[in-house]
């Protein structure tokens, strides 16, 4: 009887561990339901589509890369010829008949400054001025009239040039950076020089009544702030090339051979001082009586009106110099200038 008994209460035991275990295990079983699966897959598909179009954009940019690279390359390995018709340029220009760009390799610059004028030169005129430096050995050459008169000297120079809103500059070193204003230049490693050129078409009347009348007629102001907004954004170290329309006061001494001068101050240099940059010329000569300077003379009107200013760099020498056909036909002398580079 009790055997039956404990057989009976034994079923039953067993009977409840087994019903509680099967329930629980259910319970811990998670079976996703049919549209979890779904978002599941589609989270994986869109990731994998994201994942297919950076691949795809990063492609793409490297190849864009690779085109403008290619372009680069081209555009510098173009001659890029001047026009035929001067009127039909484009500012800036760069002219590259020359493909290895080179460093100073003594530690200084010479710079000539050669005002062309407004009159066209013939081709004989330009021969010969590009003939008188050929033995200077200059680095730079920074040409300022005409536009036509500048692109005739520079194709016979044959040498890499820029054509700038302000006149040419002539220049065997490697653009660093342009606009249609100024350009820079490496001259060493990590270092460039700015460059940028005024001209304010200078004229020289034939008499002093004319000039005295001109002189009132020109607002000093109207005619000085462009030349000093392209100074003033030039950085160290850096060379302005200037043809200006009025003298200096520097110059400006009545207590010289040059009659038609009255009491008159001239703002622009001062401006220039103001700027940081040094007139070559006016600080390494002796004095305004023995060393004028002349570079434009028009009858018994003489004026030093042209100008190689310099900011960060240390002059070394400046000198005038008389070009045939130039300075024999109209009136006009070169400026030739050393500096040490910084």
């Amino acid at each position: 009887m009790r055997k039956a008994l404990f057989a009976t209460l034994l079923l039953i035991l067993l009977s409840s561990c087994a019903s509680y275990t099967l329930e629980k295990g259910r319970d811990s079983i998670l079976i996703p339901s049919q549209s979890e699966g779904r978002e599941t897959r589609i989270s994986y598909i869109e990731e994998e589509k994201e994942r297919i179009q950076a691949i795809e954009r990063a492609r793409e940019e490297e190849e864009a890369e690779i085109e403008r690279e290619r372009l680069r390359r081209e555009k510098e390995s173009a001659v890029n010829y001047y026009p035929d018709d001067p009127k039909s340029i484009e500012i800036p220009h760069i002219y590259r008949p020359v493909k290895d760009s080179i460093y100073p390799d003594d530690g200084t610059i010479r710079s000539v400054m050669i005002p062309l004028g407004e009159d066209k030169l013939g081709l004989s005129s330009i021969s010969s001025i590009a003939a008188s430096i050929l033995d200077i050995e200059y680095d730079i050459a920074a040409l300022t009239g005409s536009l036509e008169n500048q692109i005739s000297l520079a194709k016979i120079i044959g040498k890499n040039a820029v054509t700038l809103s302000g006149g040419t500059v002539i220049v065997p070193y490697e653009i660093a950076n342009i606009d249609k204003d100024s350009a820079s230049f490496y001259i060493s490693d990590g270092l460039s020089v700015g460059i940028a050129l005024s001209d304010q078409k200078p004229y020289l009347p034939s008499s002093a009544e004319e000039g005295r009348a001109l002189l009132l007629d020109i607002d000093e102001e109207k005619t000085n702030s462009e030349a000093l907004g392209l100074a003033g954004n030039l950085s160290s170290p850096a060379l302005f090339f200037l043809s200006s329309l009025l003298p200096y006061s520097s110059d400006w001494e009545i207590f010289t051979p040059f009659e038609y001068r009255t009491e008159r101050a001239f703002h622009l240099s001062d401006s220039l001082e103001k700027l940081g940059f040094l007139d070559t010329y006016d600080h390494l000569r002796y004095s305004v009586e023995t060393d004028a300077g002349i570079t434009r003379s028009n009858g018994v009107i003489s004026e030093r009106l042209d100008s190689i200013w310099i900011k960060g760099f240390y002059p070394l020498s400046a000198e005038l110099l008389y070009i045939e056909g130039l300075s024999d036909s109209n009136g006009i002398a070169a400026i030739i200038a050393d500096y040490a580079i910084p």
